[in-house]
């Protein structure tokens, strides 16, 4: 169980209470400061629930994708971090024939930083940036697929470079789209109430 103090539910406040992707670094320090107080289980709970969020989205929308089915399934039965990281590396290598498209790299990244957690303790600098690092990773994924796939033209552009005026996409029509910033604000409304189900537990 959570030891709640005034700290603490500070940073759930700062949480519950984003307002958009201007808030990112803030929201990355709050998680940290939160993270000290999870159990393993709890860690792995949360990344599970962030992670399921893509390939379900991606169902929805093509319900006959078969990488975002075995992306599905391979979390699908994840029972620990062992296994989590299992998962994560045949995840990352099949999604590698999707590379260009929306939500893919940073999803990836975040396989492969999870892979790189050996366990979760919570005196362990390392491990707790790792993780803050896994949870962020996985929300930016579902962010840029979810802008990607309905803004495709400007997704390709702001992946691709080729002008200079592309390379202010991101700020100019990413940060500012009314659903991304909704989503946003979802997710990390989703880590919140995660942590706080730890500590009624």
């Amino acid at each position: 169980m959570i030891i709640m103090n005034a700290a603490y539910d500070e940073q759930i406040r700062i949480l519950r209470d984003v307002q958009g992707l201007d808030d990112w670094v803030l929201c990355r320090e709050s998680l940290t400061m939160l993270a000290t107080k999870l159990r393993e289980d709890d860690a792995v709970g949360i990344i599970l629930f962030q992670a399921r969020w893509l390939p379900m989205q991606g169902l929805e929308d093509d319900p006959g994708d078969l990488l975002m089915q075995m992306v599905y399934s391979a979390l699908a039965n994840v029972s620990g971090l062992a296994s989590l990281k299992l998962s994560a590396e045949a995840i990352r290598d099949a999604l590698e024939s999707r590379t260009g498209t929306p939500g893919v790299n940073n999803y990836r990244s975040a396989m492969r930083e999870l892979g790189q957690l050996k366990a979760f303790e919570v005196t362990s600098n390392t491990d707790i940036e790792l993780f803050v690092d896994v949870v962020s990773a996985i929300m930016m994924a579902s962010l840029d697929y979810w802008w990607g796939t309905r803004n495709k033209d400007l997704w390709l552009r702001s992946f691709e470079h080729k002008h200079r005026e592309d390379f202010f996409i991101r700020t100019h029509h990413f940060m500012t789209d009314p659903g991304v910033i909704m989503l946003n604000n979802h997710l990390w409304k989703q880590v919140v109430e995660a942590i706080e189900g730890t500590a009624r537990e």
